[in-house]
């Protein structure tokens, strides 16, 4: 799907954003460079789509994630955590993030689209296929984050926050996970 391997959630930044960012002037900011994912041309499913969001989308934080799959919200057993953070420079971090299937049937479809936004200007954009994952199962993935000065600056025009939003999409339901966070 993209060229870059194992891309992880937007929810592995929030816990990032304490940990980067001195060189910056920030007290412990770090989000990765405001570049737009490639587009998906299929889903799992081969039913074509495009999710090429503009690069200057300004759109409010709760109309941005565009699915290519209508479908009904439920509450799911699903659960997100940022394992590991480790250092590869003064600006950088390769994160871990789990997706844990706590539903007793398998999650099957599963994709996870992310923003990052500094008030209405979108920071950060990615899109996960993770597949199917099993019922009681873990998925598993790791990605390099690099702060950029121009998002430190979009971060600092907006007093400091950024609000995550984060989308589970899956045959079975999906959820949406929006976070506020003071990052300065």
């Amino acid at each position: 799907m993209f060229d870059t391997p194992h891309p992880v959630f937007v929810l592995a930044a929030v816990a990032l954003l304490g940990t980067v960012g001195l060189e910056y002037g920030i007290g412990g900011a770090v989000l990765a460079t405001s570049t737009v994912p490639q587009p998906l041309d299929t889903v799992l499913d081969d039913t074509p789509v495009s999710l090429t969001p503009s690069p200057t989308d300004t759109t409010s934080p709760a109309n941005t994630v565009a699915s290519p799959r209508e479908r009904e919200s439920k509450p799911p057993g699903v659960r997100m955590d940022v394992g590991r953070v480790e250092s590869c420079g003064s600006t950088c971090r390769d994160v871990t993030a789990h997706l844990y299937n706590e539903e007793t049937v398998d999650l099957t479809n599963v994709e996870v689209y992310t923003t990052i936004y500094a008030g209405d200007e979108i920071v950060w954009v990615d899109a996960e296929r993770a597949g199917t994952i099993a019922a009681g199962d873990v998925y598993t993935t790791t990605k390099r984050v690099n702060v950029g000065p121009s998002e430190i600056s979009k971060i600092h025009s907006n007093g400091g926050s950024v609000t995550v939003e984060t989308v589970i999409e899956f045959d079975q339901g999906s959820t949406v996970v929006t976070e506020n966070v003071d990052v300065v």
